[in-house]
């Protein structure tokens, strides 16, 4: 059982959430599914087709009681329909962003929030769940 303090669902919502509120063109989950493509690896009747709004729903939902985890194919096309890596929808800016200023700093992953942001602050947008 995992004892991180992070829901990768919940993460992997407030993501994509956040990135159809810069994207006006693909603001709802319908404009969204009708970017986002099937990968190749999806296999050959998939490939190339729309998903559909259903699969944007379970991702925009991560607490539903059917709680469908997406898989990585849909990951990917949502991903390709923003023009950005799978990877970033599963991480948290402001902790990656904390993390690679402080190897910078000190060669060290544990360097305090107030360190980092002393030097370099961080956008308005990564302090919203900053430690005091």
């Amino acid at each position: 059982m995992s004892t991180t303090t992070h829901n990768a669902r919940a993460l992997l919502a407030a993501n994509v959430e956040e990135l159809m509120r810069a994207h006006p063109d693909l603001d709802t989950a319908r404009k969204l599914a009708a970017r986002a493509k099937w990968p190749a690896s999806a296999g050959p009747k998939r490939r190339g087709k729309p998903l559909s709004e259903r699969y944007i729903r379970y991702v925009l939902n991560p607490t539903a009681e059917a709680q469908h985890s997406p898989s990585l194919d849909v990951l990917t096309a949502i991903a390709e329909a923003f023009k950005t890596e799978p990877w970033r929808l599963l991480v948290n800016d402001k902790t990656l962003r904390l993390w690679a200023l402080g190897k910078l700093f000190s060669n060290d992953e544990a360097v305090p929030d107030q360190h980092v942001e002393k030097h370099l602050p961080l956008p308005p947008s990564a302090k919203r769940g900053a430690r005091k």
